[in-house]
């Protein structure tokens, strides 16, 4: 692979104002115990502001010259989730509006950054940058998708050098997502020299309204086509009263992938009490990720880090509707995280 895009790289004058999102609040805090910081937002459109939309940037190490290490950027496409059904996700609960329009999917990643960049020079920040479509809304149910990676692609691209992205998707039964599936694949194929889609399939347990194991695999099989240097993602979202026999068995019909595919297992991380109820015990998880090793399948389990579930505990997630009170967004006034001092906006009890 070529070079790949970093920091270091953003034309600060794409990320100026003004923006086609007005900004609520913004958070910083710690994200994990060697340092790394995330810088968390909520915004809303000109026309809806019963609910916050949220950009989050993820610093995966505190150092900047650690070119090993990466700056990611998590934008939406959807105001709510048209989705609807992932009860791991706090936006299952929320109604779902509409689709964003190409700008203000686009503000979400420039008003991130332009955040991130208060506190931190991105000029001599060489991590590698990653621009993520994860949470958020469902993006395969939002046709102009390949149109935002193209804006995408001129705002951070380089000639010389490789943009990462990333799509996750529960790949909904609906002709809007398999449509927007096989447009983004021919983008991605016309751009292998410039950009590079790290697909995640999110699959939800007790779902009906999505795709069949099988054709979840022909997706797979021609993606790999499309991007030869990605292997896909596959992120179950496992929660207690999920069917263990059920899920073996959509497993199973994806061993043709075997060598194309990898799966993630985490323990949720709550952010409603509903959520903290339906957490799956570890050595549930662990019977989970023996099966799929048995059927040949590479397993990458998320390491679990006490301080940063200490966090989410005192300052919720980054993906909650703010209950008391709002920052000027003229000011774009940070509230810091401080351990044991609770956000006013958090909604755990």
């Amino acid at each position: 692979m070529k070079n790949v895009i970093r920091v270091c790289d953003i034309n600060e004058e794409i990320l100026q104002g003004p923006y086609s999102l007005k900004l609520a609040r913004a958070v910083t805090g710690q994200y994990m115990n060697n340092g790394a910081m995330y810088t968390g937002i909520h915004v809303a459109p000109n026309d809806l502001r019963d609910f916050f939309l949220t950009a989050i940037v993820d610093e995966t190490s505190p150092d900047q010259n650690d070119c090993e290490q990466k700056l990611m950027v998590q934008g939406g496409t959807q105001y709510g989730c048209s989705a609807h059904f992932c009860p791991f996700c706090v936006f299952s609960c929320l109604k779902y509006y509409r689709n964003l329009a190409l700008e203000e999917i686009i503000d979400l990643f420039r008003l991130a950054l332009f955040l991130h960049g208060i506190a931190h020079t991105h000029k001599k920040d060489n991590r590698e940058l990653i621009l993520k479509f994860t949470d958020n809304g469902e993006p395969l149910e939002t046709p102009i998708l390949p149109e935002v990676l193209d804006r995408l692609l001129t705002l951070f691209g380089c000639n010389d050098k490789i943009l990462r992205l990333k799509i996750s998707t529960t790949f909904k039964n609906t002709k809007t997502t398999r449509q927007t599936f096989q447009n983004v694949k021919t983008w991605q194929e016309q751009h292998q020299d410039r950009a590079s889609i790290h697909l995640q399939i999110s699959r939800p347990p007790y779902e009906r309204n999505i795709m069949p194991a099988e054709e979840v695999g022909e997706m797979i099989e021609t993606w790999i086509h499309a991007n030869p240097k990605d292997t896909v993602c596959i992120a179950p979202g496992l929660v207690g009263g999920y069917d263990h026999e059920e899920f073996v068995a959509f497993c199973s019909a994806l061993t043709p992938m075997t060598k194309h595919c990898f799966f993630r297992l985490s323990i949720i991380k709550p952010s409603t009490k509903e959520q903290a109820e339906k957490i799956l015990p570890k050595n549930e998880i662990k019977k989970v990720e023996t099966a799929l090793r048995d059927m040949g399948f590479t397993v990458s389990p998320l390491p679990q880090n006490s301080i940063y579930t200490r966090q989410l505990e005192g300052a919720g997630t980054l993906s909650h509707m703010p209950n008391g009170k709002f920052y000027d967004p003229t000011t774009y006034r940070v509230w810091e995280y401080a351990s044991k001092v609770v956000d006013p906006n958090n909604p755990m009890p």
